[in-house]
């Protein structure tokens, strides 16, 4: 396989799972979800973005070369933060806005 017909694969592949093409985010896009699913939404993603720094804490540890330093470079402008036990004050505005 060339280099062209790997390139082609890699953005097909990446073309097939474009997260903007998700219903939910097409809906959202569209301005068709509810109040209620936006909630829930936003509580979900809440503790992506808080996790997000440990992951990439893990994969420093875990990567070496050029990756390695790709996410040191990264990972200071990143927050570390232990993630909270119970609900914080954002999440519990959410749920009963």
């Amino acid at each position: 396989m060339d280099s062209i017909e790997l390139l082609r694969r890699i953005d097909d592949a990446i073309a097939a799972r474009n997260l903007l093409q998700h219903p939910f985010y097409r809906d959202w896009q569209a301005g068709m979800l509810s109040r209620e699913r936006l909630q829930l939404y936003a509580a979900q993603y809440y503790w992506h973005v808080e996790a997000f720094p440990v992951h990439l804490k893990v994969l420093a540890d875990r990567a070496n070369g050029t990756l390695r330093e790709i996410v040191l470079e990264i990972l200071p402008r990143k927050k570390i933060r232990p993630l909270p036990t119970r609900n914080c004050g954002v999440i519990s505005r959410l749920r009963w806005a």
